[in-house]
C-alpha cells in the first residue's frame, strides 16, 4: 500500500536518459541545494542489483511528483517511457501526484504528453524562468511576485519551517 502524497520520502521523482547526465546533475543539484526540494535521483538513490522495473515503481510511489526530462533522447528510451505510465497511474489513484514534463528544445513531447501541458527550454540548460516554471509547476496556485530575472532559491532560512523551505525566493541583487 502506498502512503498519501503528504507523507512521503521524496518531493520529486527524476525521469531522464542517461545521455542528459550533465544537465540533469545540475538540475538536482538546484532543486535539492537552492529550491530545498527531496529529490529521487537514480544516481544517487538507486542501490547496485536493483530490481529496475520493480525499484523504479516503488521509488515513483515515494515521492510527491515526477519532473520528467524530456530530451529526443529521453523519449526514445523505454524506462523513460515506463516510468511515465507509472506516473500516471499514481496521478489517477492520488489526488495531489504532480506529472511534471521539462521539453529540451524539439524533443516530441506531443504524442507522450496528450491532454498535459510541459515546460519548454530551448536548451539543456537551467535559468531563472524554467527554475520559477518548476516551482509553479510543484506548488500550484501559489503567486511568487519576483522579477524572474533576479530570482534565486534557498533552503534553509531562519524562522521558516523546513516544510516551507521550497517557497521561499528572494531577490538578488
Amino acid at each position: 500500500m502506498t502512503l498519501p502524497i503528504y507523507k512521503r520520502d521524496f518531493d520529486v521523482f527524476l525521469s531522464h536518459a542517461h545521455k542528459d547526465h550533465a544537465f540533469v546533475a545540475q538540475l538536482d543539484r538546484w532543486l535539492t541545494e537552492r529550491a530545498g526540494f527531496r529529490v529521487w535521483y537514480d544516481a544517487r538513490e538507486l542501490p547496485g542489483g536493483a530490481l529496475l522495473a520493480t525499484d523504479l515503481q516503488r521509488a515513483i510511489e515515494r515521492c510527491r511528483g515526477i519532473l520528467l526530462i524530456a530530451s529526443n533522447e529521453s523519449l526514445d528510451r523505454g524506462w523513460v517511457k515506463a516510468e511515465y505510465n507509472c506516473a500516471m497511474d499514481e496521478r489517477a489513484n492520488h489526488e495531489g501526484f504532480r506529472v511534471v514534463a521539462m521539453r529540451i528544445g524539439d524533443a516530441n513531447v506531443k504524442d507522450l504528453m496528450k491532454g498535459s501541458t510541459w515546460i519548454d527550454i530551448p536548451e539543456a540548460r537551467l535559468d531563472a524562468d524554467s527554475a520559477l516554471a518548476i516551482i509553479r509547476a510543484f506548488h500550484p496556485g501559489e503567486s511568487f511576485r519576483i522579477p524572474l530575472q533576479h530570482v534565486t532559491f534557498t533552503s534553509a532560512v531562519p524562522g521558516i519551517p523546513p516544510t516551507a523551505r521550497a517557497h521561499v525566493l528572494y531577490a538578488v541583487p
